[in-house]
């Protein structure tokens, strides 16, 4: 009798990811570095989560986004939040859902479900502020390839 063993793919591999009814899924595993001493996930690995799950969408649903960046385009977190839930330990499979829950003019917010992959769980919901700025700082409008890339995951459209 075989086993099958399904594997979730290291940082180093590609990660998995779909964009599903305005949503985007990233998926991870806990490793050791993201625990602490007591063995679960240590607090601040959430906004961690939150931000590779916002850079891989980007990766992903921005073609060229680096030459944005190349301009000058900083995107500036001016407010991070999280609500934990539950626990994640060690070699857990972890779901990060993305949505959008508003756009404006030069700012978005992400709103991030951060759950056991397997079990459904919720281990912490948490949103960011996120603001488009060029070189010096000063508050631009969304370019317009980011701005399509918000609109499919967008709760209020």
């Amino acid at each position: 009798m075989s086993t099958h063993l399904k594997t979730i793919p290291s940082k180093k591999e590609s990660t998995q990811k779909e964009i599903i009814k305005k949503q985007f899924i990233f998926q991870k595993r806990v490793y050791l570095s993201d625990t602490n001493a007591q063995g679960n996930v240590y607090f601040a690995r959430i906004f961690e989560w939150q931000g590779e799950a916002r850079e891989e969408y980007l990766r992903v649903a921005v073609p060229n986004h680096e030459d944005l960046f190349k301009t000058g385009l900083r995107l500036l977190t001016v407010e991070a939040a999280a609500e934990y839930k539950g626990e994640a330990r060690l070699y857990d499979e972890i779901k990060i859902i993305i949505t959008v829950t508003w756009i404006k003019r030069a700012s978005f917010q992400l709103c991030f479900n951060i759950m056991n992959a397997l079990t459904g769980q919720s281990l912490s919901v948490g949103r960011q502020l996120i603001t488009c700025a060029n070189s010096e700082g000063k508050l631009i409008a969304i370019p317009q390839p980011i701005k399509d890339a918000l609109l499919p995951l967008c709760q209020a459209a």
